[in-house]
Order: C-alpha cells, then sequence, then structure tokens
C-alpha cells in the first residue's frame, strides 16, 4: 500500500489506538516507545506537527525512564526535526545537538 493510499484510508487516531492496544501489554515500555516515535513521525509526515511533538515527548519521557541513549537520541533528532520544519532553528539545534 503506497503512503498516499494509506492517508486517504486511515486516520491517524486509529492508527494511535491500534498500536498503543498491542505495545502496552507486551514490553515495560521498550515497544511503547518505539510506537510512539513512529506515531510520531506519522503525524509529522501528515504535516501535524503539535500532535508529532506530543508523541514524540511521551516517547522520550519513556526512552529517559529505561535509560536508552541511542532511542533518545533518535527521538530527539525527529523533534528537532520538526522544529525545522516551523523554522524554530535554535529551539531545533537545541535538540539535534
Amino acid at each position: 500500500m503506497s503512503t498516499t493510499t494509506w492517508r486517504k484510508n486511515k486516520k491517524p487516531s486509529t492508527i494511535t489506538a491500534k498500536h498503543l492496544h498491542f505495545a502496552a501489554p507486551l514490553a515495560t515500555g521498550a515497544l511503547e516507545a518505539v510506537t510512539l516515535n513512529n506515531i510520531g513521525t506519522v503525524y509529522d509526515s501528515l504535516g501535524e506537527k503539535q500532535k508529532a511533538l506530543d508523541y514524540y515527548s511521551q516517547a522520550l519521557s519513556i526512552i529517559r525512564a529505561l535509560g536508552d541513549r541511542e532511542g533518545g537520541s533518535a527521538t530527539l533528532h525527529n523533534i528537532g526535526k520538526v522544529y525545522e520544519s516551523l523554522g524554530e532553528k535554535q529551539k531545533a539545534l537545541d535538540y539535534i545537538s
């Protein structure tokens, strides 16, 4: 299924509920954090920047609690990319560096 087809046929809220429903009982947090990060990426690609930031923030909270430096780095990068796309260059740099 192409991204365009997916965008026409699925609403992000449906995807969100589905992923979180499966992620929460399967892991102590790592899978949930990855899922939240991925949902943030979907919202970012749909142009819903604030929703993307909300999901990235939730993911980052879990990742930090787990002490996952690699996951934290990737999520911080994603947050920085959103701020860059919003024209907030200094805020983007704060997250990326």
